[in-house]
């Protein structure tokens, strides 16, 4: 039996070394091994959904920011990937990185943990949103998120902020996921839904542009 005390010391952030945990276990089985980039994405969403379900931004416990694709990057989760690579908790290859069985073992004591438990909700609905999409069609469409676009519009550094405008456009789309879900006790329909809404919005301003060089 392994006891909290004797788990090894959370490294630099908790809350980003246990999201990176249970991403790579919870995808195991489809992706063996996710690139930096892809964990970022997963990490993201799992936060959007927290924001979904009402917890403020500064309850996640770590930052996003947009990098010069306009993808969210966290410092907090490539300090803690490197940590875990170091440490022997996962395995990393060519800057893709897999969940080792010490690192197995390490999350099951964190998930112990009250503060880091809750979070298993938010991953679990962004991780079982890989059943209907691959992982580079969904970072594809995450990148299309209001947060994201608007901030590589007004070159906006800080995704996750109170202080972002964005967030504004974000509860709106979700405001109108909640009416057509309803309540649900799991939140992959909602999640589910909203990447569906990303990609059905995104076709509707590639037509509208479309539409509009064809009349110029």
């Amino acid at each position: 039996m392994i006891l909290k005390e004797d788990c090894q010391v959370m490294l630099i952030n908790s809350s980003a070394t246990f999201d990176i945990l249970y991403i790579a276990s919870s995808t195991k089985r489809s992706y063996p091994d996710l690139g930096f980039y892809e964990l970022n994405f997963l990490s993201y969403f799992a936060c959007l959904m927290s924001l979904y379900d009402g917890n403020p931004t500064a309850e996640w416990g770590y930052s996003f920011y947009k990098n010069k694709d306009g993808a969210p990057v966290s410092s907090a989760i490539a300090e803690a990937v490197t940590a875990l690579s170091e440490s022997g908790e996962m395995k990393e290859y060519e800057r893709y990185f897999g969940i080792m069985p010490n690192g197995e073992c390490s999350l099951e004591v964190y998930k112990g943990f009250s503060l880091l438990n809750k979070r298993m909700r938010y991953l679990d609905a962004a991780c079982d949103c890989l059943l209907t999409d691959s992982i580079v069609s969904l970072a594809s469409t995450l990148s299309l998120d209001p947060i994201i676009k608007e901030s590589t519009v007004h070159s906006l550094k800080m995704l996750n902020s109170d202080d972002n405008d964005s967030l504004a456009s974000l509860h709106s789309q979700f405001d109108i996921i909640r009416k057509i879900v309803g309540l649900q006790r799991e939140l992959f329909v909602p999640a589910h839904i909203w990447i569906q809404y990303l990609k059905l919005s995104n076709e509707d301003d590639i037509r509208r542009s479309n539409c509009k060089i064809a009349t110029d």
